[in-house]
């Protein structure tokens, strides 16, 4: 299955162009989610969404849309995952009542976060213990060393979790070191507005179709674009590309 989508659903311009006149915020998912099957969730990065509210979402959309759930940066940034286990269990009981809704929950890990303490997050993955699927970005520094690139990557395949692959100017240099850590895909594409992104677009459908080709169960493609002229475009451009030369996955 192939989803894509973006890292929100209130963008200028859909609420300008998209969206029927007049539509209320609590409105915009069920619109959003006709054009896209999956979202970022950075609302939980920030804050502790109530399972009120993870319900309301999950009524709004169809049973194929997908929600990625970023961790929340108490763990990751605040605590730089040590001694977490309450604050995970607090998300993972909350992120659940998405249930068929709940995609894979995306780990960013803090730049203050140290090689040396590669340990909690096998400690970390080993107390989700797979309760929900979960993704994490290898930092770009990190990617520059292989030992430690290729530790983080044993992690991850030690408790079945994947790599999320970020595609950006500080990380496209690295981006053929990483390896896929269980059968699933996910990738962060951040669009600067220009030419070149459409070329970007073009290779990543290469891949994808290899992906596909190989048996890669679940491929999420969330597009990070600069709210400007440039946005539609690009949408549109990706959106109709992935439809059409993938042949599935997208509504």
């Amino acid at each position: 299955m192939l989803y894509l989508g973006l890292s929100q659903w209130n963008y200028k311009f859909f609420k300008e162009n998209l969206y029927p006149r007049g539509s209320k915020p609590v409105e915009y998912i069920k619109f959003y989610s006709g054009r896209y099957n999956c979202v970022e969730l950075n609302s939980t990065y920030y804050d502790n969404v109530s399972k009120d509210t993870m319900l309301r979402w999950k009524k709004s959309v169809n049973p194929h849309f997908r929600f990625c759930p970023k961790i929340p940066k108490q763990i990751t940034h605040d605590n730089l995952l040590n001694t977490v286990q309450q604050f995970a269990r607090e998300f993972i009981n909350s992120v659940s009542t998405l249930g068929e809704n709940l995609g894979i929950s995306y780990l960013q890990l803090s730049p203050a976060m140290h090689p040396n303490d590669l340990y909690l997050i096998d400690e970390l993955l080993e107390f989700v213990n797979n309760e929900i699927p979960v993704s994490m970005e290898i930092r770009p520094g990190w990617m520059a060393d292989t030992a430690l690139l290729n530790e983080c990557l044993a992690i991850l395949k030690k408790h079945n979790a994947g790599v999320v692959i970020v595609d950006s100017v500080e990380t496209v240099k690295y981006l053929n070191h990483i390896k896929l850590t269980n059968d699933t895909a996910f990738i962060r594409f951040l669009s600067y507005g220009h030419r070149t992104d459409y070329a970007r677009i073009d290779d990543w459908i290469k891949i994808i179709r290899l992906w596909q080709k190989k048996g890669i169960r679940e491929i999420y493609f969330i597009l990070h674009t600069p709210d400007s002229e440039s946005e539609p475009l690009i949408l549109k451009y990706t959106r109709e590309k992935l439809f059409n030369e993938t042949g599935n996955g997208i509504c």
